[in-house]
């Protein structure tokens, strides 16, 4: 035979071997790291600007700690820290600017299909965001700071 035979062939054979999901443990910690790249969306506050005005995007780096009490309820606490870059239209002119932004929560979620290899959930959480946002003019002795806080809550 042919070697893209053999190739089309290989590709088209089915596969009988049968990947196994363990189902989670009964109950025990949860520990998770996460990472990612955030785009800004809405306002800071209902009558102030919007976030894009202020930051561009955010690097985020995560860790989840939590509880299973079951195989289907979990909780968890997250601690998010992100580097953020200014953005263009608030940094312009030379000058030097610096963001961050560091979210708090808590959850409880709700495992539907524990043990499958898809596992949809539902969940509910309360947090807190702090973004701060920094400007030094060329050549000025005085800086900018800027702080916003909020409490996040679940949307209904």
């Amino acid at each position: 035979m042919r070697p893209r035979r053999l190739v089309l062939l290989a590709l088209l054979a089915p596969v009988h071997a049968q990947a196994q999901v363990a189902p989670p443990a009964p109950s025990g910690p949860i520990f998770a790291i996460r990472g990612g790249v955030g785009v800004p969306s809405g306002r800071v506050t209902r009558a102030g600007p919007d976030v894009a005005d202020l930051v561009s995007r955010k690097v985020p780096f995560g860790v989840e700690l939590g509880y299973r009490f079951g195989r289907r309820i979990w909780t968890e606490l997250h601690f998010e820290l992100a580097h953020a870059t200014a953005a263009s239209a608030f940094c312009s002119g030379g000058s030097s600017c610096s963001a961050s932004d560091v979210r708090f929560a808590a959850q409880l979620a709700l495992h539907l299909l524990p043990g499958a290899r898809l596992d949809p959930w539902l969940g509910a959480g309360v947090g807190a965001e702090v973004l701060e946002v920094e400007r030094r003019d060329v050549g000025a002795a005085t800086k900018g700071e800027w702080t916003w806080a909020g409490v996040e809550l679940p949307v209904v």
